[in-house]
C-alpha cells in the first residue's frame, strides 16, 4: 500500500510594475479598446491558467538547455482521459486586493516604417488603476496534495519557473507587466476537526468561493452551468481526492479501505442551491398558474387526470409561466440565488505565444449570493451494517479540508459532513385509499431509448409498465405529468465504439409527477416500496438495464448518483382546486 500523501496550501505572490495587462471580457468604460480581466467580485486577477501557462513554459525551456526541471506534464496534466493525464495541482486565480484609484489610461499606436509617424486611425486606449511606475501585488491559493520529499523540490521548480519571465501578459514587447518580485510559500494544510457521523443518512455542505461552472449545456463554444451538482459531479470529485491522496484509484484501492470497497454503493444527492440549511427540492410539473386581475394564484392539479378549467380560466404550466410566478414559487422553496459571470479562455500558439487560431471558448460560471450554499444528501443504506462505520469515518477524513476540484473551473469548496437532512417541503405519508403523487426531485432513467423509438408509442403505457416492475406489482399509475429531455451526445457515441450507431438515452424531468394508487391488497408492500425509493432513489427498470447497462462505466443516470430520487406527497403548501371552481374545457 503506498503511503499517503497529504493536503499542502501553495499560497503565490507575484509583483508587477504598471503598466500591465491581462485581458478582460466585460467592455469596461467607454473608448476603451482593451479592458483589464476581473474575477466576480471586480478584483484585477492573474489568471490561474495564465500562471499554469507562464509555468509551463518556463520549465520546458530550462529542459532545453539541460537545466534540472519537473516533469510539466506530472503536475500540471496533459490532454487525455487517463487518470495519469490530470493535473496533480489545483490552481486558483491570483487576485489583487489594492485600492484601484480613478480610471487611468495607457495608449499605443503603431508607428508607420516609412514616414516614422502614427498610422492614422491606429490609436489604443487601454484600463489601468494604477499610474505608470507603480506596483500591484496578486496573491492566490493553490492546492496538492504532496509526499514529504516533494515539497521542497515543488517549491524551488514553482518559483523559478515565475522568476523565468521579466515580464507577464499582453503588449510585453513595449514594457507592460514587468516583473518585479514572486514567492511561493509551500504548507501542510491544517487539518480540520472530523465530527463522527452515524446512522444511513448524513447531510453534506458545500460552501464556495470561487465561480463554479458545471455546463449543463453549450451554445457554441460557450458552456454554461447549471445551478445545480449532481451526485456525480460530487462522487467524481471524491475519487479525485482519493486519487490524489494515495496515488491510486478507487479501484485500485478496494482491498484497503472500506470506503473505496463500497464506494459504488453509496448514494451521493444533487445538492441544490439553499439560502437556508433545508434543502430545496424540483418544482412539480403539476403546479399552474391562474391570474384575474392583479390576482395571481398558485394551485396543484396532481389528482386530475384529464383537463380542467379552474374558475372559469386555462390554467399556465410553469413552460408557459412568467418572471413574476417563478419568483413566488422559488421564494417558497428557498431557492439560493446565484449570479452569472462569462470567463473568457483561449488557448495559446506556442510559437508566437498569442491566442490560436479557432481556440477560443467561454464559461458562463455562477457565483452563489451571500449565505447561499448546496446541500446534498449522502446515504449508506445500501452498505453492509457492519461496515458503516469505517465508511463515514474515511469519508470524514477525506472532506476534513472541503472537496475539490468540482466542475470547469475546478472550484474548492469548504464541506461540512453530518446533521440531520430537513427539506423545505417536508414530504407526507400516504393515506389509505389517497392518490401517492410522486414527484421525481431529479432526472430519472425510467423508458428504454428502444421502446420510444418504436411509432407509435404510448407514454401512459410504458410508464405504468415500469412502475408495475418497480413495485412488484404494488402500485398502479392513475395519470402523470411529465417532460422529457434526451442524453448522450459526442460522449455517449464515443463509449457506443464511435462508428457504431446507438440511441439517445431520454429521461424523465425533475420535478415529473407521477399519481400511483396501491393496489389491492399490498398496502404493506407498496408502504416498504416507497420507504426504499425515498431512502435510496428509483432503480432502473430492468428494460432500462437490459438496453442501456446499470454500471456508471456505462453512463451516469444511476441512483448512486443522484438520480431517480423522489419524494411523496411533498407539503409546498399550494392550493388544491376543489370541485365547485373547476368545469370542463
Amino acid at each position: 500500500m503506498k503511503t499517503p500523501r497529504s493536503l499542502h496550501t501553495i499560497d503565490l505572490e507575484v509583483t508587477l510594475k504598471t503598466p500591465c495587462l491581462v485581458h478582460g471580457n466585460d467592455p469596461g468604460h467607454f473608448g476603451l479598446d482593451a479592458s483589464l480581466i476581473r474575477d466576480h467580485d471586480g478584483q484585477l486577477i492573474l489568471p490561474g491558467s495564465l500562471i499554469v501557462g507562464r509555468i509551463r513554459a518556463a520549465w520546458a525551456a530550462m529542459a532545453e538547455l539541460a537545466l534540472p526541471v519537473l516533469d510539466a506534464s506530472q503536475w500540471f496534466g496533459r490532454i487525455g482521459h487517463q487518470d495519469s493525464d490530470r493535473s496533480r495541482i489545483w490552481s486558483n486565480d491570483l487576485s489583487s486586493k489594492s485600492s484601484a484609484a480613478e480610471l487611468q489610461l495607457s495608449s499605443r499606436v503603431p508607428i508607420d516604417v516609412e514616414t516614422g509617424a502614427p498610422q492614422n486611425g491606429m490609436l489604443m486606449m487601454i484600463e489601468q488603476t494604477q499610474k505608470a511606475g507603480s506596483c500591484i501585488s496578486f496573491t492566490g491559493r493553490w492546492r496538492a496534495f504532496l509526499s514529504p520529499d516533494e515539497v521542497c523540490p515543488l517549491k524551488g521548480a514553482l518559483l523559478a519557473g515565475l522568476l523565468w519571465h521579466s515580464q507577464l501578459g499582453a503588449q510585453r514587447s513595449v514594457g507592460f507587466g514587468e516583473l518585479l518580485s514572486a514567492s511561493v510559500v509551500v504548507e501542510a494544510a491544517t487539518n480540520a476537526r472530523v465530527d463522527s457521523v452515524s446512522g444511513t443518512h448524513a447531510r453534506l455542505t458545500l460552501d464556495f468561493e470561487q465561480a463554479i461552472c458545471v455546463a449543463v449545456r453549450s451554445r457554441g463554444n460557450v458552456f454554461e452551468s447549471g445551478d445545480i451538482i449532481p451526485g456525480a459531479t460530487i462522487k467524481g470529485a471524491l475519487a479525485s481526492l482519493i486519487r490524489a491522496q494515495f496515488g491510486e484509484t478507487v479501484a485500485e484501492r478496494k482491498s484497503t479501505s472500506k470506503l473505496a470497497e463500497h464506494f459504488d454503493a453509496i448514494r451521493v444527492s444533487h445538492a441544490f442551491p439553499s439560502a437556508t440549511y433545508s434543502r430545496p427540492g424540483a418544482i412539480p410539473m403539476s403546479l399552474v398558474a391562474t391570474k384575474r386581475g392583479n390576482e395571481q394564484k398558485i394551485w396543484d392539479v396532481a389528482e386530475l387526470a384529464v383537463p380542467q378549467l379552474i374558475e372559469s380560466q386555462a390554467p399556465a404550466f410553469c413552460h408557459d409561466w412568467k418572471a413574476a410566478v417563478w419568483d413566488e414559487v422559488n421564494g417558497q422553496r428557498q431557492w439560493g440565488q446565484t449570479r452569472e459571470h462569462l470567463r473568457v479562455r483561449t488557448a495559446i500558439d506556442e510559437g508566437t505565444r498569442t491566442a490560436a487560431e479557432g481556440k477560443l471558448f467561454a464559461y458562463q460560471c455562477l457565483v452563489a449570493e451571500e449565505a447561499v450554499r448546496w446541500l446534498a444528501d449522502l446515504s449508506l443504506a445500501a452498505v453492509a451494517d457492519d461496515h458503516r462505520a469505517a465508511v463515514w469515518q474515511e469519508l470524514a477524513d477525506l472532506l476534513a479540508n472541503g472537496l475539490g476540484p468540482v466542475g470547469k473551473t475546478d472550484a474548492w469548496a469548504r464541506s461540512e459532513l453530518g446533521g440531520d437532512c430537513p427539506s423545505v417541503w417536508q414530504q407526507q405519508k400516504p393515506r389509505a385509499g389517497e392518490f401517492i403523487r410522486l414527484t421525481l426531485n431529479t432526472p430519472a432513467l425510467l423508458l428504454a431509448s428502444k421502446e420510444l423509438a418504436n411509432t407509435p408509442h404510448d407514454l401512459q403505457e410504458l410508464y405504468a409498465a415500469a412502475f408495475a416492475s418497480l413495485s412488484g406489482g404494488a402500485l398502479q399509475l392513475s395519470h402523470f405529468y411529465a417532460s422529457h429531455r434526451m442524453a448522450g451526445g459526442d460522449h455517449l457515441h464515443q463509449r457506443r465504439g464511435g462508428a457504431a450507431m446507438y440511441l439517445p438515452l431520454v429521461l424523465s424531468d425533475a420535478g415529473s409527477v407521477f399519481v400511483l394508487s396501491v393496489a389491492a391488497g399490498k398496502a404493506c408492500a407498496a408502504e416498504t416500496v416507497l420507504s426504499v425509493w425515498q431512502s435510496q432513489g428509483l432503480p432502473l427498470p430492468p428494460t432500462v438495464v437490459a438496453e442501456h447497462g446499470d454500471k456508471w462505466q456505462d453512463h451516469s443516470y444511476l441512483p448512486e448518483n443522484g438520480f431517480g430520487e423522489v419524494v411523496i406527497n411533498p407539503l409546498h403548501g399550494f392550493a388544491v382546486p376543489q370541485a365547485h371552481q373547476l368545469s370542463p374545457c
